[in-house]
């Protein structure tokens, strides 16, 4: 043994020849044969430019710019301006440039747009987002259409064939999401974008802290002489954790809209983001934007729990604590001012996590008549929530009502099946406190019917909106399945019944022949855009 010790002591000692490692020899050699193709197509005469997500990332900052690409700073974008078919003209693009910022913005501020800035400098700066503001603000059905289809295309060919990565089309694409029923209304493609959006969340680094050092692989590509990679960026912008922020609250409502796979995920760093822009902003937009995220955040949790089971049972300690941390989201404290006072949007979405909160109500297993009477003070706060709802729905004039983000109608239809369920389990202490209350079914949609008709006949144009002619459609189908379950007196399971097929067409289809629907009656989590046709 001491013989061998010795022997490979003495070996250890004298130079010897290492030999290459394999795997190192065949990453140097494919980043000789990268290095040698991007000097390639910078040279004249051969490929004109690199990809857009390479040009993007060529731009040279400064040193001591540490932070990422924002609204005011000029950040130049991988998509430049160009001319559309039914663009606008200056004063129709300042007209709608101010709609959208003063009053459709307001209502989910996921990006913020200085007081001084206009169309024009929108456009510039920001290219894509200008794109996608004209064709969700514009009075006009067919200017919207025609943009909204440009802007669909760009999404398939810059972001999803080209790469290309940018702050201009993330939030281009969270407002395309955000008023997706103002455009040509296409399911499948909604449910894509909302993942796109997360892509494009993730690709740009913005779910995550900056990095404080590069990677070992960008050291050695910046060391071959590469040059194209992005500064290190140690700091995050408020327009980064808006846009973060933003995301997560779209792309989930996007997920319930739809039905579709889930969006932005929660995580410590959002958390961390809504810290930082609560301590630091003094933008009142900023706490509408925070306040709605833990709303959200509350209604993502809801959903988790109800999902995939029609008997959920929530403690009432539990709802409790919901409603306590529901109502603490609405009171600002340190004596500023409630500015959710004059937020109709922030006190609907309030209202509709407290039906959510307690959703549990309306299994017909909970029925009984000893849990009717300790449940009564939890169905006067639904019934409150239902009538507050409503009232701040019938209060949004005629001319506003086609700009509310589409989440706002899948609200509505939750609220209108909500009172559905509750006739539906004909519990006498609901019932009286709905009539009380002024919120029972058949005059509630008679009032949705009428506006969205009154909403269709004052269109600019002869073109009407898919989403009030879907309202309609939907509604008076809701209406007519109503009349005939309650007519019958026939009781399905949890109080609800389904009907044949044939039977709920002739009644509630007639009218509507452009729209498919479904062949059983509604579930408690259907959405509005069910019946979207799938182009």
């Amino acid at each position: 043994m001491c013989a061998i010790s010795t022997n490979e002591t003495t070996r250890s000692k004298e130079p010897r020849c290492i030999a290459p490692n394999p795997a190192s020899a065949r990453l140097e050699k494919k980043l000789d044969d990268l290095m040698s193709l991007m000097r390639l197509q910078q040279a004249p005469g051969n490929f004109p430019s690199l990809s857009p997500q390479l040009q993007e990332a060529s731009h040279d900052d400064d040193d001591g710019n540490e932070t990422s690409p924002t609204l005011t700073n000029n950040t130049p974008t991988a998509f430049q301006p160009e001319t559309y078919t039914d663009e606008p003209s200056l004063e129709e693009a300042e007209a709608t440039f101010r709609r959208f910022r003063d009053e459709m913005v307001p209502l989910c501020p996921y990006v913020y747009i200085p007081n001084e800035w206009d169309a024009t400098t929108l456009r510039q700066q920001y290219p894509f987002l200008w794109l996608s503001i004209m064709s969700v603000a514009s009075h006009s059905a067919k200017a919207r259409y025609s943009l909204g289809r440009q802007v669909k295309n760009i999404i398939v060919q810059k972001i999803v064939s080209d790469g290309t990565r940018s702050v201009d089309m993330l939030l281009g694409v969270l407002t395309f999401l955000c008023w997706m029923h103002l455009l040509p209304m296409d399911k499948l493609f909604g449910s894509m974008v909302s993942q796109i959006a997360v892509a494009l969340i993730q690709d740009l680094g913005l779910n995550m802290t900056p990095p404080e050092y590069p990677s070992k692989v960008g050291q050695l590509l910046n060391g071959k002489g590469f040059g194209l990679l992005p500064q290190i960026r140690r700091e995050r912008t408020m327009e980064d954790r808006r846009a973060l922020i933003g995301a997560y609250i779209i792309t989930s409502m996007t997920c319930h809209a739809f039905r579709s796979a889930d969006g932005l995920c929660w995580s410590t760093y959002l958390d961390e983001c809504l810290n930082y822009v609560s301590r630091n902003s003094t933008e009142p937009h900023d706490h509408i934007l925070i306040t709605q995220a833990k709303l959200q955040l509350i209604i993502n949790r809801l959903r988790s729990a109800y999902r995939g089971s029609n008997n959920v049972q929530v403690p009432a300690i539990y709802s409790d604590a919901l409603r306590s941390e529901l109502d603490s989201l609405l009171t600002l404290t340190d004596g500023v001012s409630n500015i959710f006072d004059n937020n109709s949007a922030m006190k609907r979405l309030y209202h509709f996590s407290m039906l959510m909160a307690h959703e549990c109500l309306l299994n017909k297993s909970s029925v009984s008549h000893d849990k009717d009477m300790q449940n009564f003070a939890y169905y006067q706060r639904v019934v409150n929530s239902l009538r507050s709802w409503l009232d701040l729905y019938f209060s949004i004039p005629l001319n506003h009502l086609r700009f509310l983000p589409a989440s706002n109608y899948s609200q509505l239809y939750y609220v209108t099946v909500f009172i559905y369920r509750i006739s539906a389990l004909k519990v006498p202490t609901w019932n009286s406190l709905l009539a009380e209350a002024g919120a029972e079914l058949v005059p509630v949609l008679d009032t949705v019917i009428q506006r969205f008709e009154q909403a269709a006949l004052s269109m600019p144009d002869s073109q009407s909106d898919q989403a009030f002619l879907l309202g309609i459609h939907k509604f008076s189908a809701l209406k007519a399945v109503f009349k005939s379950e309650f007519g019958s007196g026939i009781d399905g399971e949890n109080g609800m019944s389904l009907l044949p097929q044939d039977t709920f067409m002739s009644m509630a289809e007639a009218d509507f022949s452009p729209f498919l629907m479904d062949p059983a009656m509604f579930p408690m989590m259907q959405d509005i855009f069910d019946d979207i046709p799938w182009q």
